[in-house]
Protein backbone atom coordinates (compact mmCIF):
# COMPACT_ATOMS: atom_id res chain seq x y z
CA UNK A 1 0.00 0.00 0.00
CA UNK A 2 1.23 3.52 -1.33
CA UNK A 3 1.89 6.12 1.69
CA UNK A 4 -0.66 8.42 0.45
CA UNK A 5 -3.04 5.65 -0.15
CA UNK A 6 -2.59 4.97 3.74
CA UNK A 7 -2.96 8.68 4.44
CA UNK A 8 -6.32 8.81 2.42
CA UNK A 9 -7.46 5.73 4.59
CA UNK A 10 -6.67 7.65 7.76
CA UNK A 11 -9.28 10.61 6.99
CA UNK A 12 -12.85 9.22 7.79
CA UNK A 13 -14.41 12.05 5.25
CA UNK A 14 -12.37 13.18 1.97
CA UNK A 15 -13.81 15.61 -0.29
CA UNK A 16 -15.11 14.11 -3.04
CA UNK A 17 -14.60 14.72 -7.00
CA UNK A 18 -17.18 15.98 -9.42
CA UNK A 19 -17.23 11.79 -10.50
CA UNK A 20 -17.90 10.67 -6.83
CA UNK A 21 -21.00 12.72 -6.98
CA UNK A 22 -23.52 9.82 -7.95
CA UNK A 23 -21.82 7.19 -5.11
CA UNK A 24 -22.57 3.17 -5.85
CA UNK A 25 -25.40 2.90 -3.20
CA UNK A 26 -26.30 -0.79 -0.82
CA UNK A 27 -29.65 -0.73 0.38
CA UNK A 28 -29.86 -3.01 3.25
CA UNK A 29 -33.91 -2.72 3.51
CA UNK A 30 -33.37 -4.32 0.08
CA UNK A 31 -32.96 -8.41 0.54
CA UNK A 32 -32.11 -10.18 -2.87
CA UNK A 33 -31.68 -13.80 -1.29
CA UNK A 34 -28.68 -16.04 0.61
CA UNK A 35 -25.35 -16.07 -1.21
CA UNK A 36 -24.54 -18.22 -3.90
CA UNK A 37 -21.38 -17.35 -5.13
CA UNK A 38 -22.44 -16.45 -7.95
CA UNK A 39 -19.10 -14.92 -9.73
CA UNK A 40 -16.88 -17.60 -8.03
CA UNK A 41 -16.16 -19.72 -11.08
CA UNK A 42 -13.35 -20.17 -13.20
CA UNK A 43 -12.46 -21.19 -17.39
CA UNK A 44 -10.08 -24.03 -17.28
CA UNK A 45 -7.09 -23.47 -13.98
CA UNK A 46 -7.32 -27.38 -13.47
CA UNK A 47 -3.48 -29.23 -14.17
CA UNK A 48 -3.31 -32.00 -15.66
CA UNK A 49 -2.34 -34.96 -13.85
CA UNK A 50 -0.22 -35.74 -12.11
CA UNK A 51 0.04 -31.83 -10.91
CA UNK A 52 -3.10 -30.75 -8.54
CA UNK A 53 -3.48 -27.98 -6.65
CA UNK A 54 -4.27 -28.77 -2.99
CA UNK A 55 -7.74 -28.90 -1.71
CA UNK A 56 -6.96 -26.50 0.73
CA UNK A 57 -6.19 -23.91 -1.67
CA UNK A 58 -9.47 -24.70 -3.66
CA UNK A 59 -12.04 -25.07 -0.69
CA UNK A 60 -11.67 -21.80 0.97
CA UNK A 61 -13.13 -20.36 -2.70
CA UNK A 62 -16.31 -21.71 -2.34
CA UNK A 63 -15.95 -22.11 -6.49
CA UNK A 64 -19.29 -23.25 -7.87
CA UNK A 65 -18.74 -23.52 -11.32
CA UNK A 66 -15.48 -24.94 -13.90
CA UNK A 67 -15.05 -24.90 -17.43
CA UNK A 68 -13.12 -26.96 -19.92
CA UNK A 69 -12.69 -28.94 -22.81
CA UNK A 70 -8.60 -29.64 -22.88
CA UNK A 71 -7.80 -26.90 -24.76
CA UNK A 72 -4.38 -26.32 -26.17
CA UNK A 73 -3.43 -29.82 -25.69
CA UNK A 74 -0.26 -30.56 -28.19
CA UNK A 75 0.27 -33.83 -30.38
CA UNK A 76 -1.04 -36.56 -29.96
CA UNK A 77 -3.90 -34.49 -27.68
CA UNK A 78 -4.61 -31.73 -31.01
CA UNK A 79 -8.39 -32.41 -30.76
CA UNK A 80 -11.30 -34.36 -33.18
CA UNK A 81 -10.50 -32.23 -35.94
CA UNK A 82 -7.03 -34.12 -36.43
CA UNK A 83 -8.35 -37.37 -35.67
CA UNK A 84 -10.56 -39.46 -33.06
CA UNK A 85 -7.31 -40.66 -31.24
CA UNK A 86 -5.96 -37.30 -30.82
CA UNK A 87 -9.43 -36.34 -29.15
CA UNK A 88 -9.13 -38.58 -26.58
CA UNK A 89 -6.45 -36.57 -24.44
CA UNK A 90 -8.93 -34.02 -24.59
CA UNK A 91 -11.64 -35.54 -23.06
CA UNK A 92 -9.48 -37.53 -20.30
CA UNK A 93 -9.14 -33.80 -19.54
CA UNK A 94 -12.09 -32.08 -18.82
CA UNK A 95 -13.64 -35.58 -17.18
CA UNK A 96 -10.90 -35.01 -14.58
CA UNK A 97 -11.72 -31.57 -14.30
CA UNK A 98 -15.60 -32.74 -14.22
CA UNK A 99 -14.52 -35.15 -11.41
CA UNK A 100 -12.56 -32.49 -9.03
CA UNK A 101 -16.03 -30.44 -9.77
CA UNK A 102 -18.05 -32.53 -8.31
CA UNK A 103 -15.31 -33.30 -5.23
CA UNK A 104 -15.81 -29.42 -4.61
CA UNK A 105 -19.74 -29.52 -5.09
CA UNK A 106 -19.83 -26.91 -8.13
CA UNK A 107 -21.25 -27.09 -12.13
CA UNK A 108 -19.14 -27.74 -14.92
CA UNK A 109 -19.20 -26.32 -18.53
CA UNK A 110 -18.02 -29.01 -21.07
CA UNK A 111 -16.76 -26.97 -24.51
CA UNK A 112 -16.87 -29.41 -27.84
CA UNK A 113 -15.18 -26.80 -29.75
CA UNK A 114 -11.79 -27.51 -27.68
CA UNK A 115 -12.66 -31.24 -27.91
CA UNK A 116 -12.50 -30.60 -31.71
CA UNK A 117 -9.66 -28.95 -31.48
CA UNK A 118 -10.59 -25.15 -32.39
CA UNK A 119 -8.90 -23.73 -29.76
CA UNK A 120 -7.39 -20.60 -31.06
CA UNK A 121 -3.87 -22.80 -32.09
CA UNK A 122 -5.38 -24.66 -34.95
CA UNK A 123 -3.48 -24.07 -38.25
CA UNK A 124 -4.99 -22.34 -41.02
CA UNK A 125 -5.92 -26.02 -42.88
CA UNK A 126 -7.94 -26.83 -39.98
CA UNK A 127 -11.29 -28.19 -40.77
CA UNK A 128 -14.34 -26.99 -39.22
CA UNK A 129 -18.13 -28.59 -38.70
CA UNK A 130 -19.51 -28.83 -42.00
CA UNK A 131 -16.62 -28.90 -44.21
CA UNK A 132 -17.11 -31.42 -47.03
CA UNK A 133 -20.77 -32.23 -45.41
CA UNK A 134 -21.63 -33.39 -41.64
CA UNK A 135 -20.79 -36.56 -41.40
CA UNK A 136 -17.66 -35.86 -38.97
CA UNK A 137 -19.43 -33.65 -36.99
CA UNK A 138 -22.56 -35.96 -36.55
CA UNK A 139 -19.83 -38.72 -35.47
CA UNK A 140 -18.08 -36.39 -33.59
CA UNK A 141 -21.76 -35.27 -31.56
CA UNK A 142 -22.06 -39.52 -31.59
CA UNK A 143 -18.48 -40.36 -29.48
CA UNK A 144 -18.78 -37.09 -26.87
CA UNK A 145 -22.70 -38.17 -25.97
CA UNK A 146 -21.23 -41.69 -25.78
CA UNK A 147 -18.13 -40.90 -23.62
CA UNK A 148 -20.37 -38.67 -21.08
CA UNK A 149 -22.78 -41.59 -20.46
CA UNK A 150 -19.71 -44.24 -20.56
CA UNK A 151 -18.57 -41.41 -17.66
CA UNK A 152 -21.38 -40.84 -16.02
CA UNK A 153 -20.95 -37.21 -16.34
CA UNK A 154 -24.47 -36.13 -16.59
CA UNK A 155 -25.09 -34.94 -13.17
CA UNK A 156 -24.54 -30.98 -12.67
CA UNK A 157 -23.05 -30.78 -16.78
CA UNK A 158 -24.11 -27.95 -19.10
CA UNK A 159 -22.67 -27.92 -22.35
CA UNK A 160 -21.81 -24.48 -24.26
CA UNK A 161 -22.46 -25.62 -27.81
CA UNK A 162 -19.22 -23.82 -29.28
CA UNK A 163 -17.34 -20.98 -27.71
CA UNK A 164 -17.10 -17.26 -29.67
CA UNK A 165 -18.10 -18.15 -32.57
CA UNK A 166 -18.01 -13.83 -33.54
CA UNK A 167 -14.10 -14.81 -33.48
CA UNK A 168 -12.09 -15.62 -36.08
CA UNK A 169 -10.19 -17.20 -33.66
CA UNK A 170 -12.57 -20.19 -32.94
CA UNK A 171 -14.57 -20.23 -36.33
CA UNK A 172 -13.87 -19.18 -39.49
CA UNK A 173 -16.72 -20.24 -41.55
CA UNK A 174 -19.98 -18.60 -42.40
CA UNK A 175 -22.55 -17.34 -39.55
CA UNK A 176 -24.99 -19.29 -41.65
CA UNK A 177 -22.79 -22.61 -40.56
CA UNK A 178 -22.44 -21.77 -36.94
CA UNK A 179 -26.10 -21.61 -36.38
CA UNK A 180 -26.71 -24.93 -38.17
CA UNK A 181 -24.01 -26.33 -35.85
CA UNK A 182 -26.30 -25.08 -33.41
CA UNK A 183 -29.44 -26.67 -34.43
CA UNK A 184 -28.15 -29.88 -34.83
CA UNK A 185 -25.99 -30.18 -31.59
CA UNK A 186 -28.78 -29.05 -29.64
CA UNK A 187 -31.13 -31.68 -31.38
CA UNK A 188 -28.95 -34.12 -30.34
CA UNK A 189 -27.99 -33.56 -27.06
CA UNK A 190 -31.97 -32.71 -26.30
CA UNK A 191 -32.97 -36.32 -27.22
CA UNK A 192 -29.78 -38.37 -26.29
CA UNK A 193 -28.60 -36.44 -22.67
CA UNK A 194 -32.37 -35.12 -21.38
CA UNK A 195 -30.91 -34.14 -17.95
CA UNK A 196 -27.92 -32.08 -19.01
CA UNK A 197 -28.57 -28.36 -19.74
CA UNK A 198 -27.67 -26.71 -23.05
CA UNK A 199 -26.05 -23.01 -22.94
CA UNK A 200 -25.18 -20.58 -25.52
CA UNK A 201 -24.56 -18.74 -27.60
CA UNK A 202 -21.18 -17.95 -25.72
CA UNK A 203 -20.72 -14.79 -27.85
CA UNK A 204 -17.62 -12.31 -27.17
CA UNK A 205 -20.06 -9.92 -27.92
CA UNK A 206 -22.59 -8.48 -25.30
CA UNK A 207 -26.64 -9.05 -26.35
CA UNK A 208 -27.41 -5.75 -28.39
CA UNK A 209 -30.05 -5.78 -31.15
CA UNK A 210 -26.73 -4.17 -33.43
CA UNK A 211 -24.88 -6.86 -33.44
CA UNK A 212 -26.03 -8.87 -36.46
CA UNK A 213 -24.81 -12.96 -34.39
CA UNK A 214 -27.31 -11.61 -31.85
CA UNK A 215 -30.49 -11.14 -33.58
CA UNK A 216 -29.48 -13.77 -36.01
CA UNK A 217 -29.18 -16.32 -33.19
CA UNK A 218 -33.04 -15.19 -31.84
CA UNK A 219 -34.43 -15.36 -35.14
CA UNK A 220 -32.77 -18.74 -35.17
CA UNK A 221 -34.06 -20.14 -31.77
CA UNK A 222 -37.49 -18.84 -32.15
CA UNK A 223 -37.93 -20.37 -35.26
CA UNK A 224 -36.16 -23.99 -34.16
CA UNK A 225 -37.47 -23.70 -31.06
CA UNK A 226 -33.92 -24.41 -29.70
CA UNK A 227 -34.11 -21.91 -26.75
CA UNK A 228 -30.74 -22.63 -24.54
CA UNK A 229 -31.48 -23.62 -20.90
CA UNK A 230 -29.24 -20.29 -20.03
CA UNK A 231 -28.22 -17.31 -22.09
CA UNK A 232 -24.53 -17.02 -21.77
CA UNK A 233 -22.20 -14.63 -23.16
CA UNK A 234 -19.05 -13.20 -22.26
CA UNK A 235 -17.27 -9.64 -21.12
CA UNK A 236 -13.61 -9.40 -21.70
CA UNK A 237 -13.21 -6.64 -24.15
CA UNK A 238 -12.77 -3.96 -21.37
CA UNK A 239 -15.74 -1.76 -22.69
CA UNK A 240 -19.17 -3.27 -22.15
CA UNK A 241 -20.71 -3.86 -18.17
CA UNK A 242 -23.21 -6.65 -16.48
CA UNK A 243 -25.07 -4.01 -16.54
CA UNK A 244 -25.74 -2.73 -20.04
CA UNK A 245 -25.10 -6.04 -21.22
CA UNK A 246 -28.22 -7.36 -19.40
CA UNK A 247 -30.36 -4.26 -20.78
CA UNK A 248 -29.12 -5.71 -24.17
CA UNK A 249 -30.48 -9.16 -23.57
CA UNK A 250 -33.63 -7.61 -22.29
CA UNK A 251 -34.58 -5.70 -25.35
CA UNK A 252 -33.67 -8.91 -27.55
CA UNK A 253 -35.90 -11.01 -24.98
CA UNK A 254 -38.61 -8.10 -25.96
CA UNK A 255 -38.09 -7.90 -29.59
CA UNK A 256 -38.67 -11.81 -30.39
CA UNK A 257 -40.75 -12.61 -28.08
CA UNK A 258 -38.52 -15.53 -25.96
CA UNK A 259 -38.36 -16.17 -22.50
CA UNK A 260 -36.37 -14.96 -19.83
CA UNK A 261 -33.61 -17.67 -18.59
CA UNK A 262 -31.13 -17.88 -16.08
CA UNK A 263 -27.72 -15.83 -17.35
CA UNK A 264 -23.81 -17.13 -17.17
CA UNK A 265 -20.90 -14.68 -18.22
CA UNK A 266 -18.79 -17.77 -18.18
CA UNK A 267 -15.81 -15.42 -19.34
CA UNK A 268 -15.54 -12.28 -17.69
CA UNK A 269 -12.93 -9.85 -16.98
CA UNK A 270 -9.87 -8.42 -19.22
CA UNK A 271 -6.29 -9.54 -18.21
CA UNK A 272 -5.75 -5.50 -16.45
CA UNK A 273 -8.90 -6.03 -14.55
CA UNK A 274 -7.60 -9.50 -13.10
CA UNK A 275 -6.70 -7.55 -9.84
CA UNK A 276 -8.37 -7.22 -6.59
CA UNK A 277 -9.81 -4.17 -7.62
CA UNK A 278 -10.81 -5.24 -10.69
CA UNK A 279 -12.27 -8.66 -9.45
CA UNK A 280 -14.31 -7.25 -6.86
CA UNK A 281 -15.83 -4.69 -9.42
CA UNK A 282 -16.65 -7.93 -11.58
CA UNK A 283 -18.26 -9.58 -8.11
CA UNK A 284 -20.71 -6.75 -7.53
CA UNK A 285 -21.96 -6.39 -11.51
CA UNK A 286 -22.68 -9.92 -11.73
CA UNK A 287 -24.64 -10.33 -8.27
CA UNK A 288 -26.95 -7.55 -8.94
CA UNK A 289 -28.32 -9.08 -11.98
CA UNK A 290 -28.48 -12.67 -10.75
CA UNK A 291 -26.06 -13.82 -13.12
CA UNK A 292 -23.66 -16.37 -12.56
CA UNK A 293 -20.04 -15.60 -13.88
CA UNK A 294 -16.81 -17.51 -14.26
CA UNK A 295 -13.37 -15.79 -14.67
CA UNK A 296 -11.60 -15.74 -17.74
CA UNK A 297 -8.06 -17.30 -18.68
CA UNK A 298 -5.63 -15.32 -20.17
CA UNK A 299 -2.72 -17.75 -20.13
CA UNK A 300 -1.58 -19.81 -22.88
CA UNK A 301 -0.92 -23.65 -23.23
CA UNK A 302 -0.03 -25.56 -19.74
CA UNK A 303 -0.61 -22.79 -17.73
CA UNK A 304 -4.20 -22.31 -19.21
CA UNK A 305 -4.78 -25.64 -17.24
CA UNK A 306 -3.25 -24.73 -13.77
CA UNK A 307 -3.19 -21.71 -11.51
CA UNK A 308 -6.71 -21.63 -10.85
CA UNK A 309 -7.28 -18.82 -14.34
CA UNK A 310 -5.37 -16.49 -12.40
CA UNK A 311 -5.91 -16.64 -8.38
CA UNK A 312 -2.69 -19.31 -7.51
CA UNK A 313 0.81 -18.51 -9.33
CA UNK A 314 2.44 -22.06 -9.77
CA UNK A 315 5.88 -22.60 -8.50
CA UNK A 316 8.41 -25.24 -10.36
CA UNK A 317 8.49 -27.17 -7.06
CA UNK A 318 4.82 -28.49 -7.47
CA UNK A 319 3.33 -25.81 -5.30
CA UNK A 320 1.27 -22.51 -5.45
CA UNK A 321 1.61 -19.13 -4.48
CA UNK A 322 -1.51 -17.54 -3.16
CA UNK A 323 -1.85 -13.61 -4.15
CA UNK A 324 -4.54 -10.75 -3.48
CA UNK A 325 -7.06 -12.09 -5.76
CA UNK A 326 -6.90 -15.50 -4.28
CA UNK A 327 -8.04 -13.41 -0.77
CA UNK A 328 -10.58 -11.61 -2.44
CA UNK A 329 -12.16 -14.44 -3.30
CA UNK A 330 -12.18 -16.50 -0.53
CA UNK A 331 -13.59 -13.29 1.66
CA UNK A 332 -16.35 -12.99 -1.09
CA UNK A 333 -16.90 -16.85 0.11
CA UNK A 334 -17.31 -16.37 3.35
CA UNK A 335 -20.51 -13.32 3.12
CA UNK A 336 -22.93 -14.84 4.78
CA UNK A 337 -26.08 -14.32 5.36
CA UNK A 338 -28.51 -12.04 3.29
CA UNK A 339 -27.58 -10.47 0.23
CA UNK A 340 -28.53 -6.87 -0.40
CA UNK A 341 -29.41 -4.70 -3.26
CA UNK A 342 -26.75 -2.70 -4.68
CA UNK A 343 -26.29 -0.01 -8.03
CA UNK A 344 -22.97 1.04 -9.55
CA UNK A 345 -21.70 4.60 -8.81
CA UNK A 346 -22.35 6.57 -11.49
CA UNK A 347 -20.07 7.05 -13.94
CA UNK A 348 -19.67 3.13 -13.69
CA UNK A 349 -15.82 3.28 -12.08
CA UNK A 350 -16.84 2.01 -8.39
CA UNK A 351 -19.11 -0.87 -7.82
CA UNK A 352 -20.05 -3.32 -4.30
CA UNK A 353 -21.74 -6.32 -2.75
CA UNK A 354 -22.93 -6.35 0.24
CA UNK A 355 -24.55 -9.04 2.70
CA UNK A 356 -26.39 -8.59 5.99
CA UNK A 357 -25.75 -11.60 8.75
CA UNK A 358 -27.46 -10.74 11.83
CA UNK A 359 -26.44 -7.67 13.03
CA UNK A 360 -23.56 -7.62 10.87
CA UNK A 361 -22.77 -6.11 7.21
CA UNK A 362 -19.90 -6.26 4.97
CA UNK A 363 -19.38 -4.24 1.85
CA UNK A 364 -16.76 -5.52 -0.90
CA UNK A 365 -16.16 -2.47 -2.76
CA UNK A 366 -14.07 -2.76 -6.32
CA UNK A 367 -12.57 -0.43 -9.18
CA UNK A 368 -12.74 -0.77 -12.56
CA UNK A 369 -10.39 1.83 -13.79
CA UNK A 370 -8.71 1.68 -10.82
CA UNK A 371 -6.71 5.56 -10.04
CA UNK A 372 -9.13 7.28 -11.71
CA UNK A 373 -10.49 9.95 -9.32
CA UNK A 374 -12.47 9.85 -5.93
CA UNK A 375 -15.27 7.14 -5.74
CA UNK A 376 -17.50 6.43 -1.86
CA UNK A 377 -20.27 3.93 -1.40
CA UNK A 378 -23.58 4.85 -0.01
CA UNK A 379 -25.08 2.44 2.55
CA UNK A 380 -28.90 2.99 3.02
CA UNK A 381 -31.33 1.56 5.93
CA UNK A 382 -28.37 1.29 8.22
CA UNK A 383 -31.68 1.44 11.02
CA UNK A 384 -33.04 -1.85 9.64
CA UNK A 385 -29.92 -3.47 10.97
CA UNK A 386 -30.38 -4.26 15.01
CA UNK A 387 -27.73 -3.04 17.17
CA UNK A 388 -25.82 -1.24 14.28
CA UNK A 389 -26.54 2.17 15.04
CA UNK A 390 -25.77 3.65 18.53
CA UNK A 391 -26.31 7.23 19.54
CA UNK A 392 -26.38 8.03 15.40
CA UNK A 393 -22.51 6.52 14.87
CA UNK A 394 -22.01 3.32 13.24
CA UNK A 395 -18.11 1.81 13.55
CA UNK A 396 -17.15 0.70 10.46
CA UNK A 397 -13.91 -1.54 10.41
CA UNK A 398 -11.81 -1.10 6.94
CA UNK A 399 -9.15 -3.67 5.19
CA UNK A 400 -7.39 -3.83 2.23
CA UNK A 401 -6.25 -6.31 -0.59
CA UNK A 402 -3.39 -5.63 -1.95
CA UNK A 403 -2.09 -7.74 -4.91
CA UNK A 404 0.05 -9.83 -2.00
CA UNK A 405 -0.02 -10.95 1.47
CA UNK A 406 -2.54 -10.79 4.01
CA UNK A 407 -5.43 -8.05 3.93
CA UNK A 408 -3.95 -5.19 5.60
CA UNK A 409 -6.73 -4.36 9.16
CA UNK A 410 -6.86 -0.02 8.61
CA UNK A 411 -8.89 0.11 11.71
CA UNK A 412 -12.24 1.74 13.26
CA UNK A 413 -13.76 4.89 12.62
CA UNK A 414 -16.72 6.18 13.54
CA UNK A 415 -19.21 7.42 10.76
CA UNK A 416 -22.64 9.59 11.65
CA UNK A 417 -25.82 8.49 10.13
CA UNK A 418 -27.31 10.87 8.18
CA UNK A 419 -30.96 10.22 6.94
CA UNK A 420 -30.68 6.50 7.91
CA UNK A 421 -27.61 6.66 5.72
CA UNK A 422 -23.72 6.27 5.86
CA UNK A 423 -21.01 7.30 3.17
CA UNK A 424 -18.14 5.35 3.19
CA UNK A 425 -15.40 6.76 1.66
CA UNK A 426 -13.30 4.89 -0.89
CA UNK A 427 -10.43 7.27 -2.08
CA UNK A 428 -8.21 7.54 -5.20
CA UNK A 429 -7.45 3.78 -4.65
CA UNK A 430 -4.03 2.21 -6.18
CA UNK A 431 -4.92 -0.10 -9.35
CA UNK A 432 -4.64 -3.41 -7.60
CA UNK A 433 -6.31 -2.62 -4.44
CA UNK A 434 -9.89 -4.34 -3.68
CA UNK A 435 -11.50 -2.85 0.08
CA UNK A 436 -14.02 -4.24 2.39
CA UNK A 437 -15.93 -2.23 5.36
CA UNK A 438 -17.22 -3.80 8.18
CA UNK A 439 -20.01 -2.68 10.33
CA UNK A 440 -21.44 -4.29 13.35
CA UNK A 441 -20.24 -6.70 16.13
CA UNK A 442 -16.64 -4.62 16.25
Amino acid sequence: MSPLTALLWLVPFLTLSAAASYPAVVNLRNLTGPPQHLAAGILYGLPDPPRTIPEALLKPLHLTAFRSGGAQIPAPGRGWSVSEAEYLPRFASALHDYQIACSLKASFILLPHDLWGSDGTQDQKATYPGDGGWGAYDKFLARVVRDIKEAKMQAGLSVDIWNEADLSAFWTRSRERWEEVWVRAYKVLRRDLPGVKITGPAFAGPPSVMNPWWTGFMALVKRTGTVPDEWVWHLEGGESSMDASHAGLAGLLKMYGLPERPINVDEYGTQVEQTPAGSAWWIGQLERHDARGLRGNWAMGRGLRDGAAGLLSAKRDGGYVVGGEWRVYAYYANMTGVRVGTRAGGDGIVDAYATVDGGRVKVLVGVRKAGMGMGSVRVEGVGSVTGLVENEIIGVRRLIFGVEGQPVDLGVVKLSVVGDAVVLEVGKMERNEALAFEMGGI
